[in-house]
């Protein structure tokens, strides 16, 4: 293989690696994560880089290093052009290609991080923090952030992304780092989460591979059942209830909502509920808050 297509996007396509890799009988390559990424600052203190990609600056750009120096040189389309060219290729030699993905933290690190992305639009929005802490991160995943899968903006990019990569790069599935972060409620994990649902449902993603990685840091961290027929592909942690963890506001979004099943018979979601009664109703005619929380935890998750 010539000396400057060795470690590129065109070089993986070459006629030398192709044969290679058909030769030990593969039919699918995974890629490590290419979207562009940044190495992190306690690295670059060190001297030392993130080798391996996981580290994510844009969800919809291609890392510029494994591009060729020629295509570096012209610029980011020509960069684009080298990997659309790549998937083409080995297409057209009989492969699959598919990318690893780490959409669950960002190259931000924590609270101290430098502002490159997602903390400059929405910080609040986009990261998963303390309940009744919003100074404060809470980490699923061991780097410092967590993407928030409760919020709408981080569920659209999310597909947004995804779609990009099969419908304008042509590539055939995805391997979903730390997969469970995708699924949470804050501290819990659903398999019917909103983001799974629509990744499985999507007409574009539900034709192509979805792999993941059924684990993250947090509570509960380890999947171990498959999710019914309705999510193919991905797979659910143990669904217990950490109390301490599940910001109480948030329980009245979750009774009722699609996926989850009809609240206890008797109890009314809280989005639902008339007015509060004004001081002097006798305490025993009152609805017990602590009650309905606990109701609500045990219908969400049933031993």
């Amino acid at each position: 293989m010539p000396k400057e297509l060795r470690g590129t996007y065109a070089g993986l396509a070459h006629s030398v690696t192709v044969e290679h890799l058909k030769g030990l009988g593969i039919t699918t390559i995974e890629l490590l994560p290419i979207h562009a990424s940044v190495t992190e600052p306690f690295l670059t203190k060190r001297e030392l880089t993130n080798y391996w990609g996981y580290s994510t600056l844009s969800y919809f750009a291609p890392e510029p290093s494994y591009a060729t120096a020629a295509a570096r040189t012209a610029g980011p389309q020509a960069v684009l052009d080298e990997v659309r060219g790549m998937v083409s290729m080995l297409h057209e030699a009989g492969l699959e290609v598919v990318l690893d993905v780490v959409y669950n933290h960002t190259c931000e690190g924590g609270v101290d991080g430098p502002s490159l992305s997602l903390r400059g639009l929405d910080n609040l929005d986009y990261y998963l923090h303390a309940p009744y802490l919003p100074a404060q991160y809470m980490d699923v995943t061991g780097t410092g952030n967590t993407v928030d899968f409760r919020a709408t903006g981080a569920i659209r990019m999310v597909l947004d992304s995804l779609r990009y990569w099969v419908s304008e790069v042509g590539v055939d599935g995805f391997r979903f780092d730390l997969a469970t972060t995708l699924g949470r409620h804050a501290a819990e994990f659903s398999p019917r989460h909103p983001l799974l649902t629509a990744i499985a449902t999507d007409p574009v993603l539900s034709t192509v591979k979805l792999i993941s990685e059924p684990w993250d840091v947090g509570p509960r961290r380890l999947a171990h059942r498959p999710v019914p027929r309705a999510l193919p592909g991905l797979e659910r942690p143990l669904p217990r209830h950490h109390a301490l963890l599940l910001a109480a506001r948030r329980l009245g979004d979750l009774q009722g909502a699609p996926g989850l099943g009809p609240a206890r018979p008797g109890h009314t979601p809280v989005g639902q509920r008339g007015p509060v009664q004004p001081r002097g109703v006798p305490r025993r005619a009152r609805p017990s808050g602590l009650g309905q929380l606990r109701g609500g935890a045990r219908r969400l998750h049933p031993a």
